[in-house]
């Protein structure tokens, strides 16, 4: 069993073996040099993890940075979260930025933000909204629903926005399921069995065996049907 105790950060603090407790909770500035094996982490501060993080609960309203792996039966972020090696949740829900460097795993993701995800994206069900470029490698999943806010904002203020933000879309190299519809999306090869391309889309290959739709504001170089 766990420790009962929790240990909190409020302040600016290094701790520098492996940590191992109830809860961790961050609202300062920390470092934690080893691995974290705990039943629920919240950070509303900045946080750094440097190898694997093992944990039932992750909140995060600030932002965290992990170095290696991360496992969680949940991840809840209305933050920034970089993850640099794999993310495995069997629910994610995010409002805020997701990075993983590797390859993420999970039954249930729901995004509204950014996603950038440069491994593979394995779900069951995948629904993003993405707010600014979200940039995905390989996404294989069963039910996938991908589309993009419309920025309204002035000429004036788009001009100081960064790249990546002047413009809200999905780019993605592959991307395959059994049910899929797609919205402000580019990708090289979607596969799977029905599909919809919504407004705002550049597909290069189009793969399906059931049903194929494409809005008119959208294009797809080829179709072939399996």
């Amino acid at each position: 069993a766990l420790p009962i105790s929790p240990v909190s950060v409020s302040g600016k603090g290094t701790i520098t073996g492996d940590l191992t407790c109830k809860t961790l909770n961050i609202s300062g500035l920390s470092t934690i040099q080893g691995s974290v094996i705990c039943d629920k982490i919240r950070t509303s501060g900045m946080g750094k993890i440097e190898k694997d993080v093992t944990t039932k609960e992750i909140h995060i309203s600030g932002t965290i940075e992990c170095l290696e792996n991360v496992e969680t039966n949940s991840l809840h972020s209305s933050g920034m979260t970089k993850i640099k090696q794999c993310l495995k949740a069997k629910s994610i829900h995010v409002t805020g930025m997701l990075t993983v460097e590797n390859d993420l795993t999970s039954e249930q993701l729901r995004l509204d933000g950014m996603l950038k995800c440069n491994g593979f994206l394995n779900c069951e069900n995948l629904n993003i909204t993405s707010r600014g470029t979200s940039t995905l490698n390989e996404v294989g999943a069963s039910e996938i629903k991908i589309s993009a806010i419309s920025h309204a904002v002035s000429s004036f203020v788009n001009f100081f926005l960064p790249d990546f933000l002047k413009e809200s879309k999905v780019i993605a190299n592959v991307i395959e399921g059994d049910h899929i519809y797609l919205e402000n999306c580019e990708a090289k090869i979607v596969r799977g069995k029905d599909i919809e391309i919504g407004p705002k889309c550049r597909i290069g290959l189009i793969e399906h065996s059931g049903t194929c739709n494409i809005h008119s504001e959208s294009t797809a170089t080829q179709i072939n049907k399996l």
